[in-house]
């Protein structure tokens, strides 16, 4: 059977991207919920190379904050069934917030997500209760919407390090470099939402 150039195309790319997933949730399941650590394997392709740039690394795994005197990682989200974020999101009143505290929730909850057709800020599931409870207790600890939204972003790429695989991918494709894209961008519905991941496949399947 003789394959078009084009039908080529799609084959390699699609086994790039299964490899370096394959590659990618096996280190991360496996290494998370064994130890703890984060870290990616060093026997990496240049593929791979460029995808594990985005992704949080060991030295992600202890949070520039704690709660209740006890450190916020990684691996406790899993072991706790998000148990710290939930708190924040339960025990941090709305009414103890300022107004401009308040608005700047709102703004921050209006953020897309890669789980569910639905702002943070509906709490459709865990990952959307727990966000809003971390961005509720960063404001309140003074941080900038900003560095908000890039700790986000982090909270994210560990969460669905699969969908932003796809998304680095796709980028790359683009001639983008996935390490220059601001937040604002990785936040949006382009980037970040389970119709965008949709969209990306299909945009490098027909590449």
């Amino acid at each position: 059977m003789i394959f078009s150039a084009k039908t080529i195309r799609y084959l390699i790319i699609f086994a790039i991207i299964f490899t370096v997933i394959k590659q990618l949730l096996m280190n991360q399941v496996i290494l998370a919920f064994s130890n703890g650590s984060l870290s990616i394997s060093s026997e990496q392709t240049p593929n791979d190379s460029l995808v594990t740039l985005i992704l949080p690394t060991e030295k992600d795994e202890i949070r520039p904050y704690k709660w209740k005197n006890e450190d916020v990682t990684l691996k406790k989200y899993v072991d706790t069934n998000g148990k710290q974020m939930v708190e924040m999101e339960k025990e941090i009143a709305d009414s103890t917030l300022t107004n401009d505290q308040k608005n700047r929730l709102a703004k921050l909850g209006k953020l897309p997500h890669p789980c569910c057709n639905a702002p943070i800020d509906t709490k459709d599931c865990l990952h959307a209760q727990a966000v809003m409870g971390l961005i509720k207790y960063l404001i309140t600890l003074g941080w900038d919407d900003n560095k908000i939204k890039q700790e986000v972003l982090l909270w994210y790429k560990y969460w669905w390090p699969r969908h932003y695989a796809i998304a680095a991918t796709y980028l790359n494709s683009k001639g983008t470099d996935p390490t220059k894209v601001t937040v604002d961008d990785w936040l949006s519905e382009n980037l970040s939402t389970v119709r965008s991941e949709q969209i990306m496949m299909q945009a490098l399947g027909n590449n």
